[in-house]
């Protein structure tokens, strides 16, 4: 994490950790928040960092986080572990049931002890099995603006969150946050 990003960084967590934000904090907090996940977003390209040279590697930045995710899937309602979650989407781990296209609705999450009620149509978008471990990528589809608001709200705890464990280890973002999504995704 270069020196900028490290002061983005600090001064995001900073706002984020204050309650009843003026309107100019409030656009200031927005401000950095976009910004860093844009920057985030973006990795140097081999052998160029210093010249700007940047490769887009995923349309959404991906945060590793434990969330317990409950779908409505038809009649059922079902409970799966999500490892990491977007703006676009969330990647379960280990879970045959989750079939290609198929459609659910998320109607709760928790992360890190909060419950979030949800409104939240998603499809699967993508599975693969690496490691004998199955992984499912799930898209956010059809949001309405109040549910989009509250993903990105959900979203933001979650990313300032990863932004402290960062910058209280002294490490760079890993390079998974980079990789490619699978094919389908």
């Amino acid at each position: 994490m270069d020196a900028e990003i490290r002061a983005m960084a600090r001064e995001l967590i900073g706002l984020a950790a204050r309650d009843g934000l003026a309107a100019d904090q409030q656009r200031r907090r927005r401000q950095l928040f976009e910004q860093l996940v844009a920057k985030l977003r973006f990795k140097p390209a081999a052998g160029e960092p210093s010249r700007g040279r940047w490769l887009e590697r995923r349309r959404f930045l991906r945060v590793p986080t434990p969330l317990v995710v409950r779908f409505r899937v038809g009649d059922a309602t079902l409970t799966a572990e999500a490892v990491e979650m977007s703006l676009g989407g969330l990647s379960l781990r280990d879970h045959l049931w989750a079939l290609p296209d198929q459609r659910m609705r998320i109607d709760q999450m928790q992360v890190a002890g909060r419950h979030y009620s949800l409104r939240v149509d998603c499809r699967v978008a993508w599975r693969i099995s690496s490691d004998g471990r199955l992984r499912a990528g799930l898209e956010f589809v059809e949001l309405s603006n109040p549910a989009r608001q509250q993903l990105r709200q959900i979203f933001e705890a979650i990313f300032v969150a990863y932004l402290q464990q960062l910058l209280a280890a002294g490490q760079e973002a890993p390079d998974d946050l980079f990789d490619e999504e699978p094919e389908g995704g």
